[in-house]
């Protein structure tokens, strides 16, 4: 019996013994369009050559995919076949995620260079500001206890230590004459140091050895540098007192520098978060916006591929993702109008 493809011609040599029942549907090996052979047709067909023939034995029960299954449109048989096409790799990283990460390293960039540039600026300003407000205090008590030592009035002198230890983060004010001998001492606050230290001020009065830490080198008028006594972090700055050769020291505890530097970065702190929020809420509308559209994209195609190819695609989105709406569509429309592809009646 010899059949032929209506849609590629090409013919087929079929043995009509071998074949059960009234009707029997197969594919064509070369265009794959479903011929519909009948048993009626035995009486028809010419005799061709053997050349331009091609032997079509009834499909092996070992080779189900060389059948149509019955009931099953055409279109969907021809998406079943292919099962070389992998699905997508779940672990792969979507667009979302992408953009995600993208945000997530582009803001912990941008939040590293205002904390550089936060720290490289704010904490030396504090300091500074630190550093002269210790030597304003340091010169105010030099040019007052100036007069008091010339005249010997050591009462005078100490009344002048004491009320400007009492100036906030002042560690202590001492005056020493050109002697070397400590005429005045007050601490600021004398609870900050260690209760060692605070039994032996109490035993000894104010440390000797605490003027010779801060020495003012020949030559120069004022000398600042960092000690440490007490337990404690102190900003030191000595001044002459004109030319009597006496000296005055005023200490300055350095952790208030420390505790102004953090409660800086409080304020900047919290402006960071905020823009941080705010950027993610943005960052989620705006890839809702982007990914959505591409989702619905994907799920019409899905449907597509398994044989629905009655259902229109119809996605709105960015112009690029119309594009691909659009072809797609035009794919669809294509395989619907093919040859072979109209509704065949079920096989009973």
């Amino acid at each position: 019996m010899i059949v032929k493809c209506e849609q590629c011609g090409k013919k087929y040599k079929i043995d009509s013994t071998k074949i059960s029942g009234k009707t029997v549907r197969t594919k064509c090996r070369y265009c794959h369009n479903i011929i519909e052979i009948k048993k009626s047709r035995l009486s028809e067909g010419k005799d061709y050559s053997s050349e331009d023939l091609d032997s079509m034995a009834p499909p092996k029960k070992a080779a189900p995919d060389n059948i149509i299954q019955k009931n099953i449109p055409p279109i969907q048989q021809h998406f079943q076949t292919k099962k070389t096409i992998s699905d997508p790799d779940p672990k792969r990283m979507s667009i979302g995620m992408k953009f995600f990460s993208v945000f997530l390293i582009s803001v912990t960039i941008m939040i590293g260079l205002i904390v550089y540039i936060f720290l490289q600026s704010i904490p030396p300003l504090i300091s500074m500001q630190a550093d002269l407000r210790t030597l304003c205090i340091a010169h105010s008590t030099s040019t007052a206890v100036k007069h008091p030592i010339l005249a010997h009035d050591y009462l005078r002198i100490n009344q002048i230590a004491e009320t400007n230890s009492k100036l906030p983060n002042i560690a202590y004010v001492s005056v020493t004459n050109k002697k070397g001998i400590i005429i005045a001492g007050i601490f600021g606050n004398l609870k900050q140091f260690s209760s060692d230290f605070i039994l032996n001020v109490k035993k000894q009065g104010f440390p000797r050895e605490l003027p010779l830490k801060n020495f003012i080198p020949q030559g120069k008028k004022e000398s600042s540098k960092n000690i440490s006594i007490g337990g404690q972090k102190i900003y030191d700055v000595a001044v002459l007192v004109g030319d009597t050769g006496a000296t005055v020291h005023v200490g300055l505890f350095t952790k208030t520098v420390q505790s102004d530097v953090l409660g800086s970065m409080k304020p900047i702190s919290v402006k960071l978060a905020i823009v941080f929020i705010i950027g993610i809420i943005v960052f989620f509308i705006a890839a809702n916006i982007i990914t959505r559209p591409l989702q619905a994209l994907v799920y019409e195609t899905d449907q597509a591929s398994s044989g629905k190819i009655d259902r229109p695609i119809v996605v709105q989105g960015s112009r690029e993702i119309n594009a691909i709406a659009c072809s797609l569509e035009k794919i669809r429309i294509s395989l619907q109008s093919a040859p072979g592809q109209k509704k065949d009646k079920p096989i009973t």
